[in-house]
């Protein structure tokens, strides 16, 4: 009984060394290849789920935009790429253009967080101490006329530059110059999102195929201001208004 019970004991195959050598080598091959093709669906489901992210900040802003502008009680957009103005000179053009002409919010592009953190806020003329006046964040004390959409307003999410936020002007069907096309480029790491929101300004300061814009200069030794003129169609970077939010 024992001889036979050796016998098939002895004649009970394993694995060998060789059979599990090339078992993990198939295996890593099959792991490579997987791994090969689901790198570049999840990458893109990454993308995907941070360009959603964009979208929601940058249509929240642009909405956010466009309702100031709706009831404002004048427009003006200018050329200037930073350009919340230097106020400073209570004599100045600039200065007294702003309050002659009621100019009292913008919106532009700024830094909030950092020097290299780019998005459009608004800012509001502050007029309190006569002597020296300033441009200050509307969010701030007394203003504190919050967004609603700064609740989607992350330091990861900033344009690149001033030039990432800009308007065109546009003619309407009856060929009216009150079509502000306003434009906002956002970026999360390597992903990109652009957002466009066109929007009817009937208060839009033109006068035919002429925008007066927001940039303010002496007429002369006169004492008189006028508005500098731009045309339809060029791109600006900042939009000034009178309104009280």
């Amino acid at each position: 009984m024992k001889c036979v019970f050796w016998a098939k004991r002895k004649n009970k195959k394993g694995i060998t060394l060789v059979e599990m050598v090339v078992a993990i080598a198939i295996t890593a091959i099959l792991a490579i290849c997987l791994s090969t093709m689901l790198v570049p669906i999840l990458n893109v489901y990454s993308s995907n789920r941070v360009k959603v992210e964009l979208q929601e900040a940058v249509t929240a802003r642009l909405n956010d935009i466009a309702m100031h502008l709706r009831g404002a009680s004048s427009v003006h957009v200018t050329m200037e790429k930073k350009s919340f103005f230097d106020i400073s000179d209570i004599d100045g053009a600039q200065y007294q253009g702003c309050l002659r002409y009621n100019v009292q919010y913008a919106f532009a592009m700024d830094n909030y967080y950092s020097s290299t953190y780019y998005y459009p806020e608004l800012k509001c003329l502050d007029t309190r101490d006569e002597a020296k006046p300033s441009v200050v964040w509307a969010s701030a004390k007394p203003f504190q006329e919050k967004l609603l959409s700064d609740e989607y307003q992350d330091r990861t999410i900033s344009g690149h530059s001033y030039e990432d936020f800009f308007f065109y002007v546009r003619k309407d069907g009856k060929g009216r110059a009150v079509c502000l096309e306003i434009h906002l480029i956002a970026y999360k790491g390597d992903v990109m999102y652009e957002g466009t929101k066109t929007i009817t300004c009937e208060n839009l300061v033109t006068k035919g195929t002429v925008i007066y814009t927001a940039k303010f200069a002496w007429i002369g030794n006169t004492g008189n201001l006028k508005l500098t003129d731009a045309t339809v169609g060029g791109k600006y970077y900042s939009v000034w208004f009178a309104k009280k939010l």
